[in-house]
């Protein structure tokens, strides 16, 4: 596939192990990454070529802003977890978490800019308000590029405040307000 960037023509190869070296276009590779999933979900066309797009996307974040994936069910245990086990397999540098603190969420991100999967997300809001809380502003922060939390950082009065980027592609469980705020942007 010839690929033109900032007037710079590049070709992609296909690498075939003993094998010519064949082009391959950026829609056969997304083909690949459909037909991945679709080995191991049931769903329809239009959601594999959703989540085929948004896995391209964790390599590319160069847009400022990073759609979070929702994954749904009509019915409980239908396979959602087993959906985010399918991506960590084709994400960029994936991290799936069930229940972390607020504090290791935004140190992660920071750091490493993972491809989070918060799984059984609906959990985290059922106990601790502060803790669930502050993970909520992670969340509402973290899809544009200049979203940050700002924490004290420091060894007793040496204090002084650091804002931790949480920026990052995030899959989760659908949270009900988080679903609404979506809806009224």
């Amino acid at each position: 596939m010839t690929h033109i960037v900032n007037n710079n023509v590049t070709t992609i190869p296909k690498v075939e192990f003993g094998g010519p070296i064949m082009p391959v276009t950026g829609a056969e590779i997304l083909d690949e990454v459909a037909s991945f999933i679709g080995r191991y979900m049931k769903m329809s066309e239009a959601q594999l070529t959703a989540q085929a797009l948004w896995v391209a996307h964790t390599y590319a974040l160069t847009h400022p802003w990073t759609p979070y994936l929702a994954i749904t069910s009509a019915e409980k245990r239908c396979a959602k977890s087993r959906n985010m086990e399918v991506l960590g397999y084709l994400v960029r540098e994936p991290w799936s978490t069930a229940n972390t603190s607020p504090a290791a969420m935004f140190r992660k991100i920071a750091d490493n800019r993972p491809t989070m999967f918060l799984d059984e997300s609906d959990a985290l809001f059922k106990g601790d308000k502060e803790m669930a809380q502050a993970i909520r502003g992670i969340l509402n922060a973290g899809a544009h590029y200049k979203g940050t939390v700002t924490r004290c950082v420091g060894k007793g009065s040496d204090q002084e405040s650091k804002d931790f980027s949480v920026f990052c592609p995030k899959a989760r469980y659908p949270i009900p307000w988080l679903i609404a705020a979506c809806r009224s942007a």
